[in-house]
């Protein structure tokens, strides 16, 4: 890489940088596509170590709540707000198929119709993940919702 060019490194590529004299590296780490099902497991790893360090308290009323409040102040965000996340894109992905158009994405570029199905694809593993495990149907909150994640699993499926 010389002076003034840019290096993008797609997500999920192993890389290392050495740099040889002063450089302002800007990066930025997302949750795409590509990498939703990593992130699901990244929140699963994290969660058991949430359970790990309160598993005295097991016996306590709304334990599993507790664990997702933890989760939520170490790592951001707790699996509610990763199911929301997906719900958002899941329906903007499967509006763009319906209506035969592309997604706009960051500044206005395009994604097209087979992007959109792989995300849509994506999700929908990621949907099964969410709905076989057995602590999200321990939890309160996803009881409350309105659109239960079986019945987006059966939109996006209908869609695909």
């Amino acid at each position: 890489q010389e002076p003034g060019e840019t290096l993008f490194v797609p997500s999920g590529w192993h890389h290392q940088v050495t740099n040889l004299e002063d450089t302002l590296s800007i990066n930025h780490n997302w949750i795409n596509a590509t990498n939703i099902d990593r992130v699901w497991c990244a929140l699963q790893d994290a969660l058991l170590e949430v359970e790990k360090s309160i598993s005295d308290c097991i016996g306590m009323d709304k334990w599993g709540e507790q664990c997702q409040l933890l989760l939520k102040a170490t790592h951001g965000m707790d699996l509610m707000e990763y199911y929301k996340l997906i719900q958002a894109i899941a329906h903007r992905r499967m509006h763009a198929l319906k209506c035969n158009e592309d997604v706009v994405v960051m500044d206005g570029h395009r994604q097209g119709r087979n992007h959109t199905l792989y995300d849509a694809s994506k999700l929908q593993t990621t949907l099964e993940l969410l709905i076989n495990d057995a602590r999200i149907a321990d939890l309160e909150t996803f009881e409350q919702i309105e659109e239960h994640p079986t019945k987006l699993l059966d939109q996006i499926t209908d869609v695909l």
